[in-house]
């Protein structure tokens, strides 16, 4: 709409183009356009058709009304009669259409002429009983009613036309300015009494049917975007709504016969033809223009055609290149706080505590200002350290600029309460929450999505619900294309590059390169430089292989020399900041328990170490299995089963499954509860005596089961939370946990270890079991030790490490190695964040490896 845009009082053609700054951009926005203006000339009606393309898209209404100097004899005569209007036109008119014309005036007297056959254009002319009609004024409309007026100094003479001079002042309708307001009105009445002749010593009346004719013979039956279309035999290669394209003024099937088009690149690149159309697949990138426009060049010189690259392409190409290279130059310029970005910073700072009701801190400032500016940007601090507060500072100066009115977040369903909760806090009743949350909907979503998101700030989807509805992509996409900050959390959830899922995502994401989009994990590369695969698709879809152009293979295998190229080239669209950095109270030392296992335990631990020595991660699962309830080993084991729990690489080969069970039956069912279940409710009795609440950490939902079941036994207040409790009981018992209504919450890290704070309430856990998933390790510690723990707050871990004695007599604890392991890949991490880098992922295998190197 027309308020939307930006006016000056006045403008002046010599030092602006009155095109570009005035009429495209109304034009766009109006669908009615009425205008006098002094000159009828071929050169007149070219200058008058200045932003057309943008008004045609409209079907709108056009009214052009111009004069010519007429004697008094020929103005009685044309009133008396048509017939003298059009020899009139024929004699005197039709030669001023005859006149020679720049490509770039052909082009637009050529648009005026297809839209006056097309019946947006109507003209009239306005003939004076003496002397010469010499107003210029413009009105537009929008379809609200919004107005725009302009008059001039009437200066529009043919000279100035040809020098393309022009200069008016501006009065707007929704300036409530009584001055204004009467401007717009007389101007309206003067316009119609005109149009209708309805004024004294005027006949205005519709051009004759030969100046028509004349007009409509200079249309190309289309509107022209550009003069290099004019030309003939030629081929151009052209850009508009997202699509690359060539339209061929030669032969076309001749010019397909030309050796180019049999190359794979070629043919990889192209989509479609539709008559002189050809169109270039979605997925070209500036990359592929540029490199076809260097073979179209050449094959032009070879076959003797003319090539163009239109204004448009050239536009996209130099906007794209100079958009990176402007991110990355800003990135790194906010990385390191370059004297340059600080007053930015500063203004940037100034209106997002204006929005917020609760500040942020000064380094979740800069990673808030460094998302803004970057536009699409990773954030990789650690888990709990702020980082959807800090996109909610993003969204707060998006909005009170206008340019976005929601934001649309995807992540796990465990991030649906904190988003809800942070955003309610950050906002405070500066902006109250209207949410839609996928979860609440239990059919057709994407008509839910369709009809039910307008108005609402907050949107949640997880990942998971893409994964089989079309129809729901198609919706988010539309939805996200309009006015949207689009948010990936925890987007290591579809870092697999040949899963369902993530093919979803991407593809909702695809097509967003001047749109704001960011992508939030405090562990970017869990197992391999493969996992941010996907992340930087999210957010650089379509420019992927222009900015970084690393395939799978290179980043799954990458050596130092790689490494070294990888972090270079994202270095620029991703921050990181550790919890010492934002200030939070550093967590008590870890209080590791041993637990010494008993003899029937070892005599498991030596049959299954016999039974599964070649498979690595078969023994992993069962060493915990007996640890945490022997009966689970009667189960058959199934890799999928285990994946979310371990994390382990698609390539993984499958579990093998051996039925061993009768060779130690016996042993199974006399062990009961085991050493390490029983050490486990010592802790938690422990604890409860000094009624600090706690979460406890499994992995098997049986364990999280036979852990609540017990303590309930034992008089606490008990609830757990696994994958089966749907998204609306999952929110109360939190809520019911984080208010004291319970002394133990017991769950798994693939459950609730993202994006849930507990912090207020719980500052105590213990692990009962855990793997090498540094992940879900970090996730689950920062549940109860994130940002806004008040200054002396003492946070807990409690980790329970079962000690086996081998048959050679010598102690093993699969949970000591494995702690050892996460502690490693921890201090690697907090490296990597000291350096800015991501760090060196490590494969299943390798953490297999290392926990089993001695068996």
């Amino acid at each position: 709409m027309l308020p939307e845009l930006e006016f000056l009082p006045k403008y002046v053609s010599t030092n602006q183009d009155l095109s570009e700054v005035f009429y495209i951009p109304v034009l766009s926005e109006s669908v009615s356009y009425s205008r006098f203006s002094a000159y009828f000339s071929a050169k007149a009606f070219a200058y008058y058709a200045r932003g057309l393309e943008a008004f045609a898209r409209k079907k709108g209404r056009y009214r052009l009304v111009v004069s010519n100097y007429i004697s008094e004899h020929d103005y009685n005569e044309i009133k008396a009669a048509y017939s003298y209007q059009e020899k009139y036109e024929k004699d005197v008119l039709l030669p001023k259409l005859c006149e020679e014309l720049s490509l770039e005036e052909e082009m637009r007297f050529s648009n005026l002429a297809y839209l006056v056959s097309a019946g947006i254009v109507e003209i009239k002319i306005a003939y004076k009983k003496e002397g010469m009609f010499h107003d210029k004024l413009g009105l537009f409309e929008d379809e609200e009613g919004n107005k725009v007026y302009i008059h001039g100094s009437n200066n529009e003479t043919v000279a100035a036309i040809n020098r393309n001079y022009e200069s008016f002042d501006v009065s707007i309708s929704w300036e409530n300015s009584f001055m204004e307001q009467s401007k717009i009105k007389l101007a309206e009445e003067e316009f119609e009494a005109f149009w209708n002749n309805n004024v004294p010593d005027f006949a205005v009346l519709s051009a004759s049917r030969v100046v028509m004719d004349k007009i409509s013979s200079y249309s190309r039956g289309r509107i022209i975007t550009d003069p290099v279309y004019l030309h003939e035999n030629s081929v151009v290669m052209d850009y508009e709504d997202g699509r690359g394209f060539l339209v061929v003024n030669i032969g076309l099937e001749e010019f397909l016969n030309h050796p180019i088009w049999k190359t794979t690149t070629w043919k990889m690149m192209i989509s479609a033809r539709d008559n002189n159309f050809i169109y270039f697949k979605d997925a070209c990138t500036y990359r592929n223009f540029e490199k076809a426009i260097q073979r179209l060049e050449k094959d032009s010189v070879k076959y003797g055609y003319s090539f163009f690259v239109a204004k448009r392409m050239r536009e996209y190409i130099n906007k794209i290149a100079l958009n990176l290279e402007n991110r990355k130059r800003v990135g790194l310029d906010i990385r390191v706080k370059a004297p340059n970005m600080l007053q930015p910073f500063e203004s940037y700072k100034k209106v997002v505590d204006s929005e917020l009701s609760r500040p942020l801190r000064e380094q979740q400032m800069w990673d808030s200002f460094f998302m803004y500016a970057v536009k699409s940007a990773a954030n990789f601090s650690v888990p709990g350290s702020g980082k959807t507060a800090a996109v909610l500072g993003v969204f707060a100066f998006l909005r009170s600029k206008g340019l976005v009115k929601r934001i649309v977040m995807i992540g796990p369903k465990s991030a649906f309460i904190s988003w809800k909760d942070e955003f309610r806090a950050c906002f405070g009743t500066k902006q109250e929450l209207v949410c839609f949350d996928i979860g609440n909907v239990k059919s057709n979503k994407s008509k839910a999505v369709k009809y039910d998101t307008d108005g609402k700030n907050l949107i949640l989807f997880n990942y998971e619900v893409f994964q089989s509805d079309s129809n729901l992509v198609a919706a988010v996409k539309e939805l996200v294309n309009r006015d949207t900050l689009l948010v990936f959390d925890e987007v290591h959830k579809v870092k697999s590059t040949t899963g369902k899922r993530a093919e979803k995502v991407l593809d909702i994401a695809r097509d967003r390169i001047d749109r704001y989009t960011i992508a939030l994990t405090g562990t970017p590369v869990p197992n391999s430089y493969s996992d941010i695969y996907n992340l930087l698709h999210l957010l650089y879809y379509s420019e992927y292989d222009s900015i970084f152009g690393f395939d799978v293979s290179m980043l799954k295998n990458a050596d130092d020399i790689t490494i070294r190229k990888i972090n270079d080239s994202i270095q620029p669209f991703f921050c990181r900041t550790s919890k010492d950095f934002l200030g939070v109270p550093k967590a008590e030392p870890d209080e590791v328990i041993n637990v010494e296992a008993t003899s029937e335990e070892n005599k498991l631990l030596n049959i299954v170490v016999a039974k599964y020595r070649e498979s690595p991660l078969a023994l992993l699962i069962r060493i915990l299995q007996i640890e945490s309830d022997p009966m689970l080993l009667n189960e058959k084991l199934n890799k999928t089963e285990f994946s979310n729990i371990l994390d382990f690489d698609d390539d993984e080969k499958t579990v093998e499954y051996i039925d061993y069970s009768a060779l130690f039956d016996e042993s199974i069912f006399s062990i009961g509860k085991t050493s390490k279940f029983k050490a486990c409710m010592s802790k938690a009795e422990e604890l409860l005596s000094m009624h600090r609440p706690t979460i406890i950490w499994c992995l098997f939902i049986r364990s999280v089961d036979n852990i609540a079941n017990e303590l309930r036994l034992r008089g606490a207040k008990v609830a757990k939370i696994t994958g089966s409790v749907d998204s609306s009981s999952r929110e109360q018992i939190i809520v019911d946990f984080q208010q004291g209504k319970y002394d133990f919450l017991v769950t798994n890290p693939q459950t609730l270890a993202e994006s849930v704070s507990l912090h207020k309430c719980c500052h105590d856990a213990i692990y009962f079991e855990y793997s090498f998933n540094l992940s879900h390790m970090l996730q689950s510690r920062d549940r109860i030790h994130r940002l806004g723990l008040p200054e002396g707050t003492k946070t807990r871990y409690y980790y329970l490490c079962e000690i086996f004695k081998k048959k050679d007599g010598l102690e093993y604890s699969l949970d000591s190695r494995i702690y050892d392991r996460l502690k490693e890949k921890e201090q690697l991490m907090l490296e990597a964040i000291e350096k800015h880098e991501i760090e060196r992922g490590f494969s299943t295998k390798e953490d297999l490896d290392i926990v089993f190197s001695d068996i």
